[in-house]
């Protein structure tokens, strides 16, 4: 969130430059104040002035996960406490380290909870080696330099969240078809490295909201 400290604003008097001050600072909405109150502000994809209206508005309390839908639509929020505007949220917000942090938990929730499946399913390690196909020489070699550290964890620890996803797959403990797993894992390894922006552009809101309801199906996924 930007804090409303930190907004540049127009008065509402000389709305006139508000496309001036967007266009120069490469911001997409610029802020108008009537009196010390924000009531429009000026957005540079309607190239016009607009009002606040409920849609752009969302509570300081708001879960991030409910506020991602009308990102998605409206692009920004004013994050409002009691009657006062003390904030605002677009898109790039997701790109902050806290924020990536959020949008991670559940998919290091779904690969704990297919790690448990398997586990408690009590398969073999050579079972799971076969169904890792290819990738098994690797899982095993991390698991056997793990073991020189004392670190005794099941087979499938040591595999990628992809090769997870399509074990469990096999083994009917998931429903996804690998296009699926290919784009949840794609999603994980932005998150998790960080050499690309989390939002690089607007559709990329929707895959999020893709992912996020993905991950809660395979969370509530019966076995």
């Amino acid at each position: 969130m930007t804090p409303r400290s930190l907004f540049i604003c127009v008065d509402e008097r000389d709305s006139h430059t508000a496309a001036n001050v967007a266009d120069k600072m490469c911001f997409d909405i610029v802020p108008l104040l009537f009196r010390g109150e924000i009531r429009n502000y000026w957005s540079r994809a309607a190239n016009r002035l607009l009002p606040i209206t409920k849609r752009h508005r969302v509570s300081h309390d708001t879960a991030m996960v409910e506020v991602l839908p009308r990102l998605n639509d409206h692009l920004v929020q004013f994050v409002h406490y009691r009657s006062q505007i003390v904030g605002l949220v677009d898109l790039t917000d997701l790109n902050k380290p806290i924020a990536r942090l959020a949008w991670f938990r559940p998919i290091l929730e779904c690969e704990q909870l297919l790690l448990n499946r398997v586990i408690a399913s009590r398969l073999t390690e050579s079972a799971i080696a076969e169904e890792l196909g290819s990738a098994a020489a690797g899982v095993k070699r991390r698991q056997r330099q793990a073991h020189k550290e004392n670190l005794d964890l099941p087979l499938l620890s040591f595999a990628h969240f992809s090769d997870i996803l399509k074990v469990t797959a096999k083994l009917n403990m998931i429903k996804l078809s690998g296009e699926k797993i290919q784009r949840l894992n794609t999603l994980r390894n932005r998150l998790a490295h960080g050499v690309r922006e989390l939002i690089e552009k607007r559709s990329d809101g929707k895959e999020l909201v893709w992912a996020l309801e993905v991950c809660q199906e395979i969370l509530t996924q019966k076995t």
